[in-house]
């Protein structure tokens, strides 16, 4: 299990902004260390955070040896900087969320060649500020906000009231994100596919026409394999063939859909069923030059 880094100190969590502590944040700052401390005991699962942030993101999530929900972390990436978040739970109730904010001094994929055809700095991870803020939780309401200079922000203020729709909102996406079980009956995946390709907001995420669609879809509820080939690649039922060919077929370059964030969610579909990835990008550029037909494509690609 990778050590989470970003409130490992309980110093940093029990910075006090007043001299007599608050009875309900000492039990909050007690049940996170427990949390903190049963760490290595608890189960981790993946998810990815397509929809995020412009550079995609992932969410790993915690469980106890009851299957209780006990922590939730989020790594979301953009190109002007990358946003951490851990939001910790107790009986299903959030309790304490922390957000660490990665500012970068220009965009990350500014090299000292590109800045300077640009008149720009390049990406320097030695200037990139980092901006901490800590949020507590009683009974679905946030009852305090330290914010990066662990001072006390106000609750009667907007500013506190928007923070806290913000936070409980994707505390409440994601708890529901990590309850969602991958189907596993073909109704089940039929519906999957379904909901993903028609989800409110996807076509910018999708990127554009049926290739990011597809992508987009697969992407979030797998691949349905119908038997193991003697490789060990999946086999695809004809319908995942059908659409996977699709892809390859639509007609815009196979190196700037792999470059996009539908692409890249794609691929990690890809690997996730040993669906052989470099054998679909090769495929993928034959497919658009029109010397690979869907039936070939589907006993090379697909193992029909």
């Amino acid at each position: 299990m990778r050590v989470l880094k970003l409130v490992g100190a309980v110093v940093i969590l029990c910075a006090a902004s007043s001299a007599v502590a608050d009875p309900a944040i000492s039990q909050i700052r007690a049940e996170y260390q427990a949390i903190r401390k049963a760490l290595p005991t608890y189960s981790e699962e993946s998810v990815h955070l397509a929809e995020e942030s412009t550079e995609g993101g992932e969410a790993k999530v915690y469980r106890d040896q009851q299957q209780g929900l006990r922590l939730i972390r989020t790594d979301q990436y953009g190109e002007m900087g990358k946003t951490l978040m851990e939001f910790y739970y107790q009986n299903g109730a959030l309790i304490f969320a922390y957000r660490e904010y990665h500012q970068y001094n220009v965009p990350f994929y500014l090299t000292p060649d590109t800045a300077k055809d640009v008149g720009s700095e390049p990406f320097d991870p030695n200037k990139t500020k980092i901006v901490e803020n800590r949020y507590y939780f009683l009974n679905g309401k946030m009852i305090r906000w330290l914010d990066e200079a662990k001072k006390q922000i106000d609750p009667r203020t907007p500013k506190f009231q928007d923070a806290e729709t913000v936070i409980l909102d994707f505390s409440n996406h994601l708890s529901s994100v990590a309850q969602q079980k991958p189907p596993v009956t073909q109704a089940e995946w039929g519906q999957c596919m379904g909901a993903a390709s028609s989800r409110p907001g996807a076509p910018d995420e999708r990127q554009v026409g049926k290739m990011g669609v597809y992508a987009y879809a697969l992407s979030r509820c797998g691949f349905r394999p119908t038997a193991q080939r003697a490789d060990g690649k999946a086999m695809l039922a004809k319908r995942d063939c059908d659409r996977v060919y699709a892809i390859a077929e639509e007609a815009f370059a196979c190196e700037e859909f792999g470059g996009s964030v539908a692409g890249n969610h794609f691929l990690q579909s890809l690997d996730d069923r040993a669906f052989d990835d470099t054998a679909f990008w090769q495929a993928c550029k034959h497919v658009q030059a029109g010397s690979l037909s869907r039936a070939v494509f589907g006993k090379q690609i697909c193992g029909e």
